[in-house]
């Protein structure tokens, strides 16, 4: 776009220097050309909008369409934590069986402690934390909580005893309380 106005200006110009436009016509048609450059720009902006728009769309209708997979019928125990001790020995793991993202990780989180993982994008921060809650099942090595093997253990139970915070967090109106409650099952009360 600033090449087409270049241009634009540049026609204007010369077009006035061969004595087509006077000195006034010349400055009048180069503040037109300045005053239709933000909608045009604004223009393109929407459209680029647009276009991420159909494409999220089209994700979210995908995802939509999916089976719930069934956590009813799951076999397995529910997640007993004392301590909150995470460990991950050897594990590897790809989206296509070939290709694994992640070769031989291991590491030991302490319980008690605060544990950030930092990386660049694509470096497999949230494939860590997609393994860990059981959305995707590691192709070898183990993944434990307090030395149980997260495969012993049913998928509903694991994410019922989980918090995960997303990397772009939608906040709502309200108390940070009630934001970091949402989504909890409430507590029944004894009266």
């Amino acid at each position: 776009m600033n090449v087409i106005f270049l241009a634009v200006y540049a026609y204007i110009c010369l077009e006035a220097v061969h004595g087509k436009y006077g000195l006034g016509t010349m400055v009048l048609l180069l503040q037109y050309a300045a005053l239709i450059r933000m909608p045009i720009f604004s223009i393109s902006f929407i459209v680029d909008q647009s276009q991420r728009a159909v494409a999220n769309t089209r994700d979210y209708f995908a995802a939509m369409d999916e089976e719930p997979e069934s956590l009813t019928s799951e076999q397995g125990s529910l997640p007993t934590t004392s301590h909150g001790e995470v460990k991950f020995t050897n594990v590897i793991f790809g989206y296509e069986v070939k290709q694994p993202v992640l070769n031989g990780v291991s590491f030991r989180l302490s319980p008690g402690t605060k544990t950030a993982l930092v990386g660049e994008s694509g470096e497999g921060k949230t494939t860590i934390t997609s393994l860990l809650l059981g959305l995707y099942q590691q192709q070898s090595g183990m993944i434990e909580i307090d030395g149980k093997d997260i495969r012993t253990v049913s998928r509903a139970g694991l994410r019922a005893a989980s918090s995960v915070v997303f990397q772009e967090p939608a906040l709502f109106s309200g108390s940070v309380l009630k934001i970091l409650l949402t989504g909890v099952p409430k507590q029944p009360t004894n009266k």
